[in-house]
């Protein structure tokens, strides 16, 4: 029921006519609007809390132009919450980000791509070899240390088919770019399957790509990954048709964040503190 102030007394309203019928002003509670917490009594601070809160949120009528303004920082700072709740995610929760000069950035796997396909016409000892040589510059700094793309080693009718996502590989292809394998998890043809969504990647084609992972159950097979269809299996060495990708772990070439973005955030931190003590000010 609805609170109202009667007479330097907040009383319970019964009824819904025309305010008249009020309860025993032993009810009621101390208030002088002018000193907001003074006069009450240690029995009646749990009623005084609830008639507290309700006023606050419900009857901005009975507060001076000061509540006001305050009532208006509060709406900026709820803006500021939803920017920050509901825009944020979609940015945080990306998985890929571009790292100019043709690295891409999985923040899932904490590794980086090389957006680059190298047609291991050698066989797959050829691709592992480019890949270590490899060195990229990136802000005047060498990377080293690259290599093709892990896969977990384990018996093929397990570790090999579709929508197998626990190699880097797959990963990028099912959870990161959001393509289709050309069977479902229940082994049912699914249209629209195959490389469609290459993301930030302009140089993966739809072919078949070298892992670094050796097959333990015969020693001249490695793990590869097919991107025309989602298909994880292992091949011989030395074909010469497969193509090769590399990959180096962390974050290589991570941007320092640009000034506007940290006076823009900062900003917000400093103005939700700043009415948080004001709002703690005016009620206590």
């Amino acid at each position: 029921m609805p609170w109202k102030i009667h007479y330097g007394y907040a009383s319970q309203l019964v009824g819904v006519g025309g305010g008249a019928d009020w309860v025993p002003s032993g009810l009621g509670v101390p208030w002088n609007p002018s000193q907001h917490t003074k006069g009450i009594s240690p029995r009646n601070e749990n009623l005084y809390q609830a008639l507290k809160i309700f006023l606050v949120f419900k009857s901005p009528t009975f507060y001076s132009n000061e509540y006001l303004t305050f009532k208006r920082e509060i709406k900026m700072r709820n803006f500021i919450v939803i920017v920050v709740v509901f825009l944020l995610p979609l940015k945080l929760n990306a998985a890929l980000w571009d790292r100019g000069d043709s690295l891409i950035y999985d923040d899932e796997l904490n590794v980086t791509w090389y957006d680059y396909t190298y047609q291991a016409t050698e066989g797959w000892q050829a691709a592992v070899d480019w890949a270590e040589n490899l060195s990229i510059v990136v802000n005047g700094n060498p990377y080293n240390n690259w290599r093709l793309p892990k896969t977990v080693d384990g018996a093929r009718d397990l570790a090999g088919g579709y929508n197998k996502t626990s190699s880097e590989m797959g990963h990028l292809y099912y959870s990161s770019l959001g393509n289709k394998g050309q069977l479902d998890i229940n082994g049912i043809y699914q249209p629209g399957f195959g490389l469609k969504n290459k993301g930030l990647f302009t140089k993966l084609v739809g072919w078949y790509y070298w892992s670094e992972t050796e097959f333990s159950g015969q020693g001249d097979y490695v793990w590869m990954f097919g991107f025309p269809d989602g298909w994880q299996d292992t091949r011989s060495k030395d074909r010469t048709s497969y193509y090769a990708m590399a990959v180096h772990d962390g974050d290589v070439g991570s941007p320092v964040p640009e000034p506007a973005t940290i006076i823009l955030f900062s900003s917000g931190i400093l103005l939700i503190t700043g009415i948080n003590r004001k709002r703690q000010k005016y009620f206590h």
